[in-house]
């Protein structure tokens, strides 16, 4: 009951606030992090093995967040204007 109400909860919103400080597209890539932990949680307390697929499906995960809030495109056009720089 604890766990469910309170803890919940509490998750909740600190989640909210984070999304009111930082922007739900920065808050977006850093919930999906939850598959990250989930699968470090179930190796280290569960003994569970660690296959490629999971690995591949974090990575395809991660990807598709940054790609869906715009940060790849960021980046990409952050790196051409410190490129075309004349000193």
């Amino acid at each position: 009951m604890f766990s469910s109400l309170i803890c919940t909860a509490f998750g909740h919103m600190v989640y909210n606030i984070a999304i009111k400080q930082v922007g739900p597209a920065e808050s977006a890539i850093f919930i999906n992090f939850n598959t990250f932990f989930a699968l470090l949680g179930a190796s280290l307390f569960l003994g569970e093995s660690i296959e490629w697929y999971h690995l591949s499906g974090l990575v395809l995960i991660v990807f598709g967040v940054l790609i869906g809030t715009g940060a790849v495109e960021y980046m990409i056009q952050r790196r051409r204007r410190s490129g075309s720089v004349e000193y």
